[in-house]
């Protein structure tokens, strides 16, 4: 199957100074895949560079066939690939409405079609129907990651970027998360996902992605990482056969 987003030895970073090289990696439409490695490995800048938030210095990307090396953010967009961004940003001082608005922002669309989009939305996430004149700072967290979702769904992407989805949220919303993941799945929506908890992300990718300052160290089916050396020594490096204690060490538990 053709991919839908294709990087090719891609190296990216700040200045002249590289954060990610020499990155090939495919995600194909339909799928999930989860790019995992432990803090600082370069996870969140090739999101980013992928986005058009930064350009590669090197190295060709891909989506649908159309060259994003150097496209601007909403280009990008545009095209039908949607970044949501760790941190949960959204206008804390915005109604949940005007901020799931915003997701529409030069779209074109008329008002039928608007509605429709939200409605889409709101069937997804339903406690956010009650919550729409609410201002959505006196959200929970685990919410507000959801409206933020939900935001970059009233563009009805063709794929998503998802940057730590479950940073920070209670188990029960960490579930919700991942349910969410497993029906914009089979709905169809391909997901490029970096995740904190990394069990869970393998488990349920496609594919998996294990990034080690800056490359791209091991790959394959999600659940056939979880057993494999590469997560391991991507995590706990020098102590790849255990921790300094001497007690076995276990990635699928590291937080990035």
């Amino acid at each position: 199957m053709t991919p839908l987003l294709e990087l090719s030895e891609v190296t990216a970073g700040y200045g002249s100074a590289p954060v990610v090289e020499d990155i090939t990696l495919a995600v194909e439409p339909g799928q999930v895949c989860a790019l995992v490695g432990a803090n600082g490995a370069g996870k969140s800048t090739l999101l980013g560079t992928i986005s058009g938030l930064r350009h590669p210095s090197r190295g060709r990307i891909t989506f649908d066939g159309a060259d994003l090396g150097h496209a601007a953010p909403e280009t990008v967009v545009r095209r039908g690939l949607v970044h949501v961004a760790e941190g949960r940003r959204i206008f804390r001082g915005l109604t949940v409405r005007e901020n799931l608005d915003l997701g529409l922002w030069r779209s074109g669309l008329g008002k039928p079609e608007q509605r429709d989009r939200l409605d889409r939305v709101l069937g997804l996430f339903p406690f956010l129907r009650a919550r729409l004149s609410a201002q959505a700072e006196v959200l929970s967290g685990g919410e507000q990651q959801m409206l933020v979702i939900g935001q970059a769904l009233m563009r009805e992407p063709r794929m998503l970027l998802l940057d730590e989805p479950s940073l920070g949220l209670a188990p029960v919303m960490v579930d919700r998360v991942f349910d969410t993941i497993e029906v914009l799945r089979a709905e169809g929506l391909s997901l490029l996902l970096v995740e904190q908890v990394v069990e869970r992300a393998l488990s349920i990718a496609d594919r998996g992605f294990v990034m080690q300052n800056g490359r791209i160290v091991a790959e394959g089916p999600g659940p056939d990482l979880l057993r494999g050396p590469g997560l391991r020594q991507a995590y706990l490096g020098a102590f790849a056969g255990g921790s300094p204690s001497g007690d076995p060490a276990d990635p699928t538990e590291a937080r990035q």
